[in-house]
């Protein structure tokens, strides 16, 4: 297999992977939002579909793009922590919300 191939397979799976991801990350973000804004200050829930808008247009806004070399991409590293990222967000944001709604001061 030639490595033009292998990069268009390569390419084909990061892009049939994003899409799940960016859903994940809208989901986290949807929750965390109900948590914590919602109630704070009393704006509307949003869902997973809105939040997943509001990451995309964060992150083109925010990535710089010219850094990123084809050498220094590692995917499984990358996968490991467009997963792992979110869940850790969202288990550190479930605590605080529990925190919250026990009340429980320092």
């Amino acid at each position: 297999m030639s490595e033009d191939t292998k990069d268009t397979f390569k390419s084909i799976g990061y892009i049939a992977f994003s899409i799940p991801l960016l859903l994940w990350k809208g989901y986290v973000l949807s929750v965390l939002w109900s948590w914590f804004l919602v109630d704070l200050v009393t704006v509307v829930e949003i869902t997973m579909f809105q939040a997943s808008g509001i990451i995309l247009a964060t992150k083109i806004m925010t990535t710089d793009f010219s850094v990123l070399s084809k050498d220094e991409i590692k995917y499984g590293m990358a996968i490991a922590v467009s997963i792992g990222g979110p869940a850790v967000f969202l288990f550190f944001g479930w605590l605080i919300n529990l925190m919250i709604s026990v009340r429980v001061t320092f």
